[in-house]
């Protein structure tokens, strides 16, 4: 039989190296997942066919930092668990609705230069310390 102080010892290793592992080099992540949501804003005002190729490449971008993340670290965090780092997770995603349809509107409403930068711009710092909050509260909330 193993002992329970020892299977402990393993579990809270086991534990401190996932946190090394996953938190090591993840502003570089949430960089890149931040530039490539605050492009996603940004683009949305571009007219057919820039837009659907624009947003494609984007989003294949996402999928190919997504791998990228789980290969480097050993593990995927989709983020809807736990509960409050869902809620983080969703308020990112309705802080970039209202900037796109904030895009849209000023964009078709004469502001065609400038609304696509301000609110691309938003949108990669929200994205970027939304990110870095998702973080923070999956850490603490998942005892990382």
């Amino acid at each position: 039989m193993t002992d329970p102080i020892d299977a402990l010892k393993q579990v809270q290793d086991a534990r401190a190296h996932m946190a090394e592992r996953y938190t090591r080099g993840s502003w570089l992540y949430d960089l890149f997942y931040a530039l490539l949501v605050g492009g996603l804003v940004a683009t949305m005002a571009l007219p057919m066919p820039y837009l659907l190729i624009n947003e494609t490449v984007l989003l294949v971008c996402l999928v190919i930092l997504a791998r990228w993340w789980r290969n480097r670290t050993g593990m995927w965090m989709s983020g809807v668990q736990p509960a409050r780092a869902r809620w983080v997770a969703i308020g990112i995603g309705g802080l970039m609705v209202v900037l796109t349809v904030l895009n849209l509107w000023w964009s078709h409403n004469g502001a065609e230069l400038w609304a696509p930068v301000a609110t691309g711009l938003a949108g990669v710092l929200m994205a970027f310390f939304g990110s870095r909050l998702w973080t923070s509260v999956y850490r603490r909330e998942s005892g990382l």
